[in-house]
Order: structure tokens, then sequence, then C-alpha cells
């Protein structure tokens, strides 16, 4: 001990909590922990497994957990090491570092006095090479003798070991591994795994399923925080029931439940929602544009470069003369090579306006029927059906990024195919969607044809050319 004070100023002090995680954060840090974040803390303590995995819904205060629990375990045991993890480097370096940051700052115990917090790094001063915590997003390599690797995540070893893993269901099963690779060794170690059970498969999922011997484990509803408004968990229940995916992930903190023949997965959705794509200078720039059908639907502008779906935009009430001309503004100022405009139903009469606007423009109008014959007709039912697959095939193999939109995400995640009398894969009907949710796909909708020109590729003049007459196209 004589030793450790050379180092940190009352070491007594902060060393009765090398036990009580829940005490130091109170008198230490000042916080006011929530109680399901207390019996976090205590089962990460008392829980007879080193590996300690919480799923929760969105927003209970996991971010300050974790944070809470890097200087807790820093600030208790000498040399000790803390390796953060997470599916993007945005999770870390904007949400967990800065709450890092909050917390070391404004802590009663003054730990700033000590410690130093840089972008992804937070050490002792004095000990900074041994004594530490540090945010990095383990890379996974593929090699000729491996499926892959994890880069970032090996080589930790300390007598004092904490590994602490963020949004958990969207971490490779490879930096699992690594990790894993850790805790065969007797000294003390702990893995801590948080997140939003999107994924219902992989490690995080096995950890409450086939795994869970090896685990402690939580769940956080909405009902276990004071974070999560009831009003707000209970107007999404009623809007859409209880089984639909994006309310057992949100709301209640639950994997969703596989749907069978879904088109897209909800993890799929999810993790391309935080995927960051380089940008091809090539890459063509299209306005997608799905028209409002009914009154209660919305009017959707959604806009892609190649395959990064950049921005969406939402209108109603407005008609279809309206749409055209602002489809043809938005269009010219965002200088897109391609308009797609679903033209079944209303949409006709918009694609009939926009024509005339858009001649002489180097703008290409695409009207797009999702009930015409497939390029590869013999496996897909329609057009409308062969696009979808076509972006599932993208977001599957991570060329595809969407935006943060939760419209988007509970669109994508209840849509299902069926097989035709032809044995043809064929999407299930739009109406089909609204009655499962209550609302119309129009922003799933407006992204698939934002995607149209991207996905379709040397293919798209025969795509054109099977659904469209010449005049239609403007090539």
């Amino acid at each position: 001990m004589a030793n450790l004070k050379r180092r940190v100023p009352n070491p007594e002090q902060w060393m009765v909590y090398v036990n009580d995680p829940v005490g130091f954060t109170v008198n230490i840090l000042g916080a006011t922990p929530q109680e399901w974040q207390k019996n976090a803390m205590r089962m990460i303590v008392n829980g007879e497994n080193i590996r300690n995995a919480v799923k929760s819904c969105h927003g209970p205060g996991k971010t300050a957990l974790l944070a809470w629990l890097i200087l807790w375990w820093v600030s208790t045991r000498p040399f000790p090491r803390v390796a953060c993890t997470a599916p993007t480097e945005h999770q870390l370096n904007d949400k967990l570092w800065p709450e890092l940051h909050k917390w070391y700052r404004q802590s009663k115990g003054e730990l700033w006095r000590w410690f130093e917090w840089e972008k992804t790094r937070f050490y002792l001063r004095e000990e900074s090479e041994e004594w530490f915590a540090v945010a990095r997003v383990a890379r996974v390599v593929k090699t000729e003798s491996s499926a892959g690797e994890a880069w970032g995540m090996q080589g930790f070893h300390s007598e004092h070991m904490l590994f602490l893993i963020d949004e958990a269901s969207g971490v490779d099963d490879a930096v699992w591994g690594a990790v894993e690779g850790a805790l065969s060794t007797e000294t003390e170690v702990k893995v801590v795994a948080c997140g939003n059970p999107n994924n219902p498969k992989g490690w995080f999922f096995k950890a409450f399923n086939k795994h869970k011997a090896q685990w402690n484990r939580m769940t956080i509803s909405y009902r276990d925080s004071p974070n999560v408004s009831n009003k707000w968990a209970a107007d999404m229940i009623e809007m859409y029931g209880l089984e639909h995916p994006w309310v057992r992930v949100k709301v209640l903190g639950e994997f969703p439940n596989t749907l069978e023949h879904g088109l897209f997965n909800y993890n799929m959705l999810e993790s391309a929602q935080s995927l960051k794509l380089e940008r091809d200078p090539n890459a063509f720039i299209t306005l997608g544009v799905d028209v409002a059908r009914y009154g209660d639907n919305n009017t959707v502008f959604t806009v892609a470069v190649g395959g990064a779906v950049q921005s969406m935009k939402k209108y109603s009430g407005l008609d279809t003369a309206e749409v055209a001309l602002e489809a043809e503004f938005v269009g010219k100022k965002i200088g897109a090579d391609y308009i797609v405009i679903d033209a079944d139903g209303v949409g006709a009469g918009t694609v009939d306006t926009i024509r005339p606007l858009l001649k002489g423009s180097s703008i290409k109008l695409i009207e797009w029927h999702g009930s015409e014959s497939a390029l590869s007709s013999g496996r897909f039912a329609n057009t409308r059906t062969e696009l979808a697959w076509l972006a599932r095939d993208g977001l599957a193999e991570k060329r595809i990024s969407i935006p943060n939109d939760e419209a988007l995400l509970r669109q994508g995640s209840v849509v299902r195919y069926i097989f035709d009398r032809a044995n043809r894969i064929q999407l299930e009907k739009k109406e089909k969607i609204q009655d499962l949710i209550g609302e119309s796909p129009d922003e799933l909708d407006s992204t698939l044809y934002s995607l149209v020109p991207y996905l379709y590729g040397d293919d798209l003049k025969d795509v054109c050319r099977t659904v469209l007459t010449a005049d239609d196209i403007i090539l």
C-alpha cells in the first residue's frame, strides 16, 4: 500500500470501494444511480460468473453505467486496465468517452487531479502505460487461414482486467472470441456487455440463451427506468403491438422474434444505420420519390449517392403536381443524375407533370412500376420484389448504408415474402404491412427507389425497358 500511496492520494479511502461500485458512484463520483443501475453493479461484483450481460430498451442510462464502471475500476485497483469496444467509433468516441469525461470532471473525489482524459484513453498520469482504460473498435480482418481475426482486442493482460462491450449485439463474434481468450488467467478479470438486443443470433444472444449458465444476466425494459417515458412506451405498444420487432427491442428490451420469411432482419437494418461507406466520386446521385396515396400517408423524398442512402424528407398534404414541382426543385438542387418515381396509382400524375419540366436537363427520369415483370422473372414475381431482394443482398454485404430513421426501421423489420403459384418469391402487399403496423411503408419504398440505379447498375436500361415505354425514361 505504501507504493500505491506514492501515486494516489488517500488510497485507503478509495480502496474501501473495491467491491462496492454503488458506494463509489454515490460518494466519489457524486452520481445518483437508478435502482436497475445499482442492481447491475451489484451483479457484476457478487454474481457467480465473471461474464455479465445487460440487455435493455432504448435510453435507460447504459452509457452512464459503463462510465461509472470504468472510473470505479481504475480508482480502486493497482495497475488496472479497462478495454472498451463497440461496433462503431461513434458509439465510443461520441457517446461513452464524453460520458466518462463528464463524471471524471465533476467527481466529488476530484479524480481529475490524478487522472488524464484523452480522446480514446484514460490513465493515471504517473503510470500511463500500466494504469489505464482505452476505447478501441476491434477490426475483424479475414485471412487465408481464418474467417476473421479481431485486431485491436488482443493482448490485454493485467492482474485486474475489465472488458466493456457496448452495443454488444453489433460486435462481431471474432471480437468476442478475442475477449474470451483473455479470461483463462487466474487473475481478476470481468466482462460487462451491454446493449439493445437487436440481433437474435450471435454471442450476445447466446449469453441469454444457449450460454446463459456462464453469464450473469439482466434485462431492462421501459418499466425499469424513469428515463423512459411510460406514455411513449404505451403509445408505441398500442400503435405497433407487443410483438413488433422494434417494440420488443426499443421498448421491452427483448430480442426480436425471428420473422418467418422476413426479408430484412432488424439487426441488418440497424447495422446499416451506423455503417460509413467511402464516397465514390463516380456514384450516381438519385432522388427516390414515394407519392402519398392516402391522406394520412407521407410523400417521401430520399437521396442516395450510390449505395449510401444519405437523407430523407417527408411531406404531407401535397397534391401530385406539387410533388412534381418539389421533386424538380430538389433534384436540380442536389445535382441528381436520376429521379425515380413510384408511378403506380397516384404517382402517375406526378410523372406526367414532371416529365416536361425535366426536358433539356441532365436529370434522367425513371417511372417505376413495381408490379411489372422482373429481370429475373423466373425467380421473382415482379420488380418490386426483385428490387427489395437486391437491397437485402446489399445490406447483408454491407454495401448499403441507410439514415437513422425509426419509421424506416419499423417498416423494414416486418416485410415478409411468400411464394406465388409459380414458386417465385413475392413480397407481401403494402396493405398487409399497413394493417400490421398501422402505417404505410412510405419511408421504406422511397429508400428502395433511391437505390434503383445503384442496384441494377449495367442492367438499368434493361429493367427500364421491361417496365417502361421509350417515352417514359429520358436517357
